[in-house]
C-alpha cells in the first residue's frame, strides 16, 4: 500500500536536518515523518539520502512514521523504527485502531499501545526500546 502513495523530502529538507544534528551530537534525536523509510519497501522516495545522514549520527535514535497503518517496530542500522497504528482507519483486520503512548528517557523510550477497543488483549501492551549508543 506504501508504493501508492510515496513521499519525498528535498535537498533542502535534508541539508537542515544535517545541520541540525551536528549541531547537538550528543543529544539523544528522535525523528518523526509521515512516510516509511525502512531501507527495503519504504515508501519515502529518497531514504536512501535520508539514511546517508542518519546511519552514521549515532544520535539519532529512533524514526516514527505513519502512512502505512500499521503498528510495528524494528530496527536498521541499530535505529529503531516505529510505525505508528491508524486511529481512524485501517487496512487489515489483524491492525489495531490505536494510538501509542512514548515515555522517553535517556537510555531510550517505552511504547504503550492504546487501542480504542480497550477491550482487547493488545491493549496496553508495552514495547521497551533500548538507544543506540
Amino acid at each position: 500500500r506504501d508504493s501508492h502513495a510515496p513521499g519525498r523530502l528535498d535537498g533542502e529538507q535534508l541539508a537542515w536536518l544535517a545541520e541540525v544534528l551536528d549541531a547537538e551530537p550528543d543529544e539523544p534525536a528522535v525523528i518523526v515523518l509521515h512516510h516509511n523509510i525502512e531501507p527495503e519497501g519504504g515508501s519515502l522516495e529518497d531514504r536512501s539520502a535520508l539514511w546517508e545522514i542518519i546511519g552514521p549520527r549515532r544520535q539519532v535514535k529512533a524514526v516514527f512514521v505513519g502512512h502505512a497503518h500499521q503498528y510495528g517496530v524494528n530496527e536498521a542500522q541499530g535505529i529503531h523504527l516505529v510505525r505508528l497504528p491508524a486511529t481512524g482507519y485501517k487496512f487489515s483486520d489483524a491492525e489495531p485502531l490505536a494510538w501509542v503512548l512514548a515515555l522517553f528517557d535517556r537510555e531510550g523510550c517505552t511504547l504503550e499501545l492504546r487501542m480504542l477497543d480497550e477491550t482487547s488483549e493488545r491493549n496496553g501492551s508495552i514495547k521497551r526500546l533500548t538507544w543506540r549508543e
